[in-house]
């Protein structure tokens, strides 16, 4: 419906002839995410155990992506209902690459932090923790929701994790298990990969795992930890000629990383959106829910005029 709306510009009073502007109410985003959640429910309800296919694109970097809304690229609700239609013999290599892919899934179930371990540690770290695996695959598949929802804690894609125990349990250590689990393998800061790779760093590659020979590196971890040191010089201002003082990281951005403990999280916010060209660093930081709780408890939001938008 077209109506009219008075806009103060420049100190002057305009009419303008434009759209109703759509205010938001309190809940609509949840309410959202509910709707969508059932009709996602209600597709795979009609797939079932069908067979189908989803078809798929390239972008300009190469990237696959889904056409139809549900597809394998969603997020870890949508995506741990995927199987492959034909399934093969797991084998001996499969049950390594299977444990492999439990542990990746296992970030923030205790203090499994996959990221900085070899693959050797992660199957390790999947036979020591065999049995807490099998009892969270043994709750979801009797059901016990409210079982199965404290077996996995924190964890961060605890829909995905619950798939792999799952699949785990039911191969136990047999190479003729048939498996139709899609195994998944990611690079780490691949973008920065690429950059490291065209400039021939070897320091910045041993950071994101290009130089063989050493312990895994956890990029976005790491700048975190260095950020949360309050005497980390950043640069040098010269106060005058020939004289140089040292300046240090900003004490609030020592702040966020010291009161929000997901750091890698904060940390990776952020360098995502500078490695690859996205949107600016302060939208990223003004959109995120953490931002907007520590900034409260701070200083209040008149204390950050440096980064407000």
């Amino acid at each position: 419906m077209q109506k009219t709306i008075l806009r103060k510009r420049r100190g002057k009073i305009q009419l303008r002839r434009g759209k109703s502007p759509i205010v938001a109410r309190p809940g609509d985003r949840r309410r959202g995410a509910k709707y969508e959640f059932d009709a996602d429910m209600a597709t795979a309800a009609r797939y079932g155990d069908a067979e189908f296919y989803v078809q798929s694109n390239f972008d300009k970097r190469g990237r696959v992506y889904g056409i139809p809304r549900f597809n394998f690229g969603r997020e870890d609700h949508i995506r741990c209902l995927f199987d492959f239609a034909k399934g093969k013999k797991i084998g001996v290599g499969g049950l390594r690459w299977l444990k492999v892919h439990v542990c990746n899934l296992s970030a923030g179930l205790g203090s499994s932090q996959p990221s900085t371990m070899t693959f050797d540690e992660r199957v390790a770290w999947v036979e020591d923790n065999r049995q807490a695996l099998y009892a969270i695959a043994q709750a979801a598949l009797a059901g016990h929701v409210d079982e199965l929802f404290e077996l996995l804690g924190q964890s961060k894609k605890p829909f995905q994790l619950t798939r792999a125990c799952i699949e785990l349990f039911r191969a136990g250590d047999n190479p003729e298990f048939i498996s139709c689990l899609p195994l998944l393998f990611d690079a780490s800061s691949s973008g920065l990969q690429h950059y490291c790779l065209l400039m021939r760093d070897k320091q910045g590659g041993r950071q994101v795992n290009l130089v063989p020979g050493v312990d895994p590196q956890d990029f976005y971890r790491s700048v975190a930890e260095r950020l949360s040191d309050p005497n980390l010089v950043v640069g040098w201002q010269e106060i005058r000629p020939g004289v140089k003082t040292a300046i240090h990281i900003d004490a609030r951005i020592h702040m966020y990383l010291v009161m929000y403990p997901n750091q890698r999280g904060v940390s990776k916010k952020v360098l995502v959106a500078r490695i690859y060209g996205g949107e600016d660093i302060r939208k990223t930081l003004l959109r995120e829910d953490w931002f907007k709780q520590t900034k409260a408890v701070l200083l209040g939001a008149s204390a950050f005029p440096a980064i407000e938008a």
